[in-house]
Order: structure tokens, then C-alpha cells, then sequence
């Protein structure tokens, strides 16, 4: 068993970079928290953002020397404390497929299919966890056996109770033994990601890589992608869609979303003709899909 070691919540410098002339549908995000002057552009002009504005995501954001800020798009997280003038259409377009394909029929699902099998007792002696246990007492002294925990963690990714699954998996984290500290890190990072702690999941998801041998390759992949388009880390996206697409293995509805993913990536580094090429490849691989009217609809811009 590790001794305990939690991963804070640090406010990591974020490049947000547009895509030129990209136009998703209209809607805004909640500026959850703000620090020193920060402003949105509408219409040529600049208005300072406070704590609970909603900014259109046409629009873009700057931030002066020392400022920082939390937005929140339905879950997703966008942290920015770099000087600069930043847009969001990008994030708002990864964010809407990370939705459309975490639900009960995506990666949820899998998760819930793919639970470890039940070799020992329950992890909190007993208790399941659809009984509402409390983060604070005593099951949670870091002592349970880490796949029990797992499987617990599952029953609330089930039951929809994703802060709970969180608690559960951050405690099978720490009790891991190194054989299963990678398989406890996918879970964990995973539900990280689900709160929308986008650093913190980055982070974990990063430490062990996507490794094909594991039922949920796929899911690691693409949520590991996802996670650094939106912190517009584009090279490192590519580096991770570019050996997950290597796999002659992948199913055509995550090949499709890897290729979108890919084509913002590029586009991000300016790579127009081969972002163009992915989202094309994208669109056409699956019609029909949300992830492909995401890709027509920034590939109709480049």
C-alpha cells in the first residue's frame, strides 16, 4: 500500500487558442471565479467579467498581468491565469462531444460494464455504496483493498453520484499496490475529469498513459486527448491521438472522435490542409453523429 498523496488543485497556466472563423452554436459560460482585471470582448468593445457573468463563447477573454480565471461550461472546467487574449469556440467544441459521448450508451457505460470482479468483501466492510456513505468517517481510513473500492466507485458512477465515485476512487488510489496503481489511476483520473478538475485529471491520466493491453484503452485516450485540447496543448494531444490512431483495432464511432479532436489540434498549430484532412476523414466516418456535425461545422470555417 502507497502512503496517501493527494494531488491539489493548482491553477495551471492555460493557452486558449482559437480557431479562426470557427462559429458553434450560441451559448455562454459562467465565470465561476475571477481575480484581478479581467475582460470579454462584444461588438469591438471590452467589459470587465465578475464572479456569475455569462460569456457568449463567440466571444473572447483578456487577462492583465496577475489575473486569473475559472470558467465553467456545464462541467468542464476552462482555468486561464496567463496574460493575454484568449477565445473559446475550441473548448466549447470538445466539450459538446466529451458530453454526447459520456453518457449511459459511452463512457459511462463501459465503465460500468467493464467493473472488476468481485474476489473479496465489499471495501467499506460491508457497506455498499449505494448506501450513501459518509467522506468523512471512518471507512475512509485507507486501509480497504483497492479493487473493492473500485467497484464501489462504480455502483456511483451508476447511480449517477459522481462526487461519491471521485471519493471512492481517490481512496483506491491510495491503497493501491503497484500492480494496480495504473488501472486505479484511469479511474480516478477519469472521475476527476467528470467533476471537470481538468488539471488535477491531466495529470493522473498522464502518469500511467493509455495502454492498449486494458479494456479501457480507448476511454483513457480519448478523455486524455480531450484534456489537453482543452488546455490547448496541441502537441501533446497529437501525440496521444497519433499512437491511439496507429491501432488498426479502433472502432469507427472512437476513431471518429479522435480524428475530430486531431483536426482542432492541428488547426491549433496552424496545420490548416491537415486539420482540413482529419475533420473531413471525421465527418464522413460516421454520418449523422454529433462528433461529425462538430466536425462539419469547424471544417465548413478553415
Amino acid at each position: 500500500m502507497r502512503a496517501r498523496r493527494l494531488i491539489p488543485k493548482l491553477y495551471v497556466p492555460i493557452l486558449v487558442l482559437a480557431l479562426v472563423g470557427v462559429t458553434l452554436p450560441a451559448q455562454n459560460i459562467l465565470v465561476a471565479f475571477a481575480d484581478g482585471l479581467v475582460e470579454y470582448e462584444e461588438n469591438g468593445q471590452w467589459f470587465e467579467v465578475f464572479i456569475g457573468d455569462q460569456i457568449p463563447t463567440s466571444s473572447q477573454v483578456r487577462l492583465s498581468a496577475g489575473a486569473f480565471v475559472e470558467l465553467d461550461n456545464g462541467g468542464t472546467t476552462i482555468e486561464i491565469n496567463r496574460p493575454g487574449v484568449y477565445a473559446l469556440n475550441t473548448l466549447v467544441a470538445t466539450a459538446r462531444v466529451a458530453r454526447t459521448n459520456t453518457g449511459a450508451g459511452g463512457r459511462l457505460g463501459r465503465l460500468v460494464n467493464n467493473k472488476p470482479p468481485d474476489t473479496s468483501t465489499s471495501a467499506v466492510g460491508g457497506v455498499r455504496a449505494s448506501e450513501a456513505v459518509d467522506r468523512d468517517q471512518t471507512l475512509w481510513a485507507g486501509d480497504a483493498e483497492a479493487m473493492a473500492l473500485i467497484r464501489d466507485g462504480i455502483d456511483m458512477i451508476d447511480a449517477g453520484d459522481f462526487q461519491s465515485a471521485y471519493w471512492y476512487f481517490e481512496e483506491a488510489y491510495d491503497a493501491a499496490q503497484e500492480s494496480e496503481e495504473a488501472m486505479v489511476g484511469f479511474y480516478y483520473g477519469f472521475s476527476s475529469a467528470l467533476l471537470g478538475n481538468t488539471a488535477e485529471a491531466k495529470t493522473i491520466l498522464q502518469r500511467y498513459g493509455p495502454d492498449a493491453a486494458t479494456p479501457y484503452y480507448d476511454d483513457h485516450a480519448l478523455v486524455l486527448g480531450q484534456l489537453f485540447v482543452q488546455s490547448a496543448e496541441f502537441a501533446e494531444a497529437l501525440a496521444v491521438l497519433d499512437s491511439y490512431l496507429s491501432n488498426g483495432a479502433v472502432e469507427a464511432l472512437f476513431r471518429q472522435e479522435a480524428l475530430l479532436l486531431r483536426g482542432i489540434a492541428l488547426s491549433g498549430l496552424g496545420q490548416i490542409d491537415e486539420a482540413k484532412a482529419a475533420l473531413t476523414e471525421a465527418s464522413a466516418l460516421v454520418p449523422g453523429t454529433e462528433t461529425a456535425a462538430v466536425a462539419e461545422e469547424i471544417l465548413s470555417t478553415l
